[in-house]
């Protein structure tokens, strides 16, 4: 887990578990810092998707905020992560258990946009899926990963739904597809 100063650490842990399921620790013989200080599997420029080793302040708000993490990869880029988002601005019940998987990165936040500017608050991945007796309401028997111990294969109804509001959590989902990348 690589901590950033700026304050981002969920969308941080979410962007750093993305970055590893495009190969951006394996590149290079799996030297980690290597890779970041040469921004393997990221996107350089203003508008890109990358980190920078512990103490840089050199990360850019796509890799560590969650709206901006959800407008870029959803965006189609050409190069860098790519996903496709559902349910932006929808209720966490829109959402079947069943559309669920493992990877795919889960956004939160309580009450309509109206309420609170719009902003999604808290980003998760999804770690494991339980699918046997599962319903399309089961949201316990899915499980995610935040950035902090006590966040480690956690069920997401207890913690994160039940965390923004209960009936009032509104929750979107990326889902993952293959990505381009210049390194």
């Amino acid at each position: 887990y690589i901590e950033n100063e700026d304050g981002g650490n969920c969308q941080n842990f979410v962007s750093q578990c993305v970055w590893v399921g495009y190969g951006g620790n394996i590149a290079g013989a799996g030297n980690t810092i290597s890779n970041i200080r040469n921004r393997i599997r990221m996107v350089s420029g203003s508008d890109g998707w990358y980190t920078s080793p512990k103490g840089s302040s050199d990360t850019s708000e796509t890799w560590t905020h969650v709206n901006p993490f959800w407008d870029y990869v959803t965006s189609s880029p050409t190069v860098g992560p790519k996903g496709t988002g559902y349910n932006d601005d929808g209720l966490y019940t829109y959402i079947s258990a069943f559309s669920i998987s493992k990877g795919c990165v889960l956004q939160f936040r309580e009450g309509r946009r109206i309420l609170n500017g719009g902003n999604y608050q808290h980003s998760v991945i999804v770690s494991d899926v339980q699918t046997s007796g599962m319903m399309s309401t089961s949201y316990d028997k899915i499980f995610v990963c935040a950035n902090s111990n006590t966040r480690k294969d956690v069920p997401l109804k207890s913690v994160m739904i039940d965390g923004f509001g209960g009936s009032n959590c509104y929750m979107r989902m990326i889902v993952f597809q293959a990505g381009n990348f210049n390194s």
